[in-house]
Parts: structure tokens; sequence; C-alpha cells
């Protein structure tokens, strides 16, 4: 005498996959699954009994709570999604908040005015108040003395102001000090010599830039130093 199919068959939709086998998929939670009469009566059951909880989670007749913030809000979405969406979003915020624009916004020549820090500390503040003094934090000039005595004359009146000097003029200064060093001197001296030579030997000049391809993937050009 046949089997009798169990009542948990018409659980399942029936589909026929590219290799020809048969695949089973859930009707209540779209999972799919193979033909394993044990597998496919144990998930139905179990299938049934997690809806039957959660529908009887909500009963019938009552309202759920409106939400109440933002903070209550539960996203749909993947973890990987929200990876995404928040490296975005920071990179959006970031770009807006921190990049900072050049602004071209006065010139002033002195003419018969002498560069004391009297007439510079002027000239700032004038341009300071055209500028809307409320805008900006700090003033950079260069590391000259009368500028320097300038910025203690407008710290006076503007003690929130922070007045810096220049920090690539500070580093121009540092290097010249730097290679006023009698042993670094030297060293420079004959860099100089070595790269006069080459320039004036073509044949040698082209065996160190075959050895420099050769070695590095490209050539490396010696230039001679100046002041600047």
């Amino acid at each position: 005498m046949p089997k009798t199919r169990g009542n948990f068959w018409s659980e399942y939709e029936v589909t026929v996959d590219s290799n020809g086998k048969e695949k089973y998929t859930c009707k209540t939670c779209s999972g799919t699954w193979s033909k394993n009469a044990s597998c496919l009566k144990e998930h139905i059951e179990k299938c049934k009994d997690i809806n039957v909880e959660t529908e009887t989670s909500q009963p019938q007749g009552t309202k759920r709570k409106r939400q109440q913030t933002f903070d209550e809000y539960k996203f749909a979405f993947t973890s990987k999604d929200q990876i995404i969406l928040e490296s975005l979003l920071i990179r959006a915020f970031t770009q807006r908040l921190s990049t900072p624009k050049p602004l071209f916004f006065k010139a002033t020549a002195f003419k018969e005015e002498r560069h004391t820090s009297e007439n510079i500390a002027l000239g700032l503040e004038t341009t300071m108040k055209d500028a809307d003094i409320n805008k900006f934090g700090a003033i950079i000039t260069d590391n000259a003395p009368n500028m320097k005595a300038a910025w203690k004359i407008l710290n006076q009146k503007y003690p929130k102001k922070i007045f810096l000097g220049c920090w690539a003029h500070g580093i121009h200064l540092w290097m010249k000090d730097i290679i006023s060093i009698e042993w670094i001197k030297e060293i420079i001296e004959k860099a100089k010599k070595l790269s006069i030579y080459f320039h004036n030997h073509q044949v040698i000049l082209a065996a160190l830039r075959r050895l420099q391809k050769e070695k590095y993937g490209k050539k490396i050009v010696l230039i001679l130093p100046c002041d600047t």
C-alpha cells in the first residue's frame, strides 16, 4: 500500500531548478529547501510556531505606541548598508565643515607711511573691520620685529584674537640658519660641484641616467640649489 503524503507538503511551492532538481519554497517564510521529508516537516512545524507567536504577540484591536523620538527608529538595513551610509554621511559632513577655501579680500600699499608697528597695526585693524572682525579668529603675518610689535598693539584692543607668525616663513629662516653651519656648507659645495660635473659631460650624464632607470625605474634630475 503506497504511503500518503503528509499535510506539510501543501505548505510548500514546488519548482525545478536548472539541474532538474525539485526545490521546495516555504509559503510562510519563503525559505528554499531540497526534497527531504523529515527536514521539510521539521521546518514547517517550527516556522508555523514562530508565525503564530508573532501574530499573537500583538492582540487584535490594540494600537501600537506611536514613535516619539528618532532614537526609537530602527533602520531596516543590513550592517554592510549601514556602514556604507555612515561613511558617506561622515565624508559629506567633514567636507562641508573642515574644508577651508582661500579668499582674496584686499591689498593695501604703504605709500609715504613708514613700516612702523603703529602704521602696520592701523592698517591691519582697518582691514579687520572691513572684513567683519567677528568672522575670523586669527591673524597671520611674517615674523619681522615690527609685525610682532603690531601684534602687541592689536592684542590690547582685541584680546580674544590670535596673532601668529607665518610657519612657512619660520621654516625658511630655520633652513637659512641650518645651511650656514660650516660642515653643511661643505656638503652643499660638494653637491654643487658634482651636479656641474655631470651637466658638463654628456656621455657621463647619459650613463648616469641609464643606471638610474635600471635601478629606480626613472630618471632623477640633478638640480643646482639657489637662494630664496
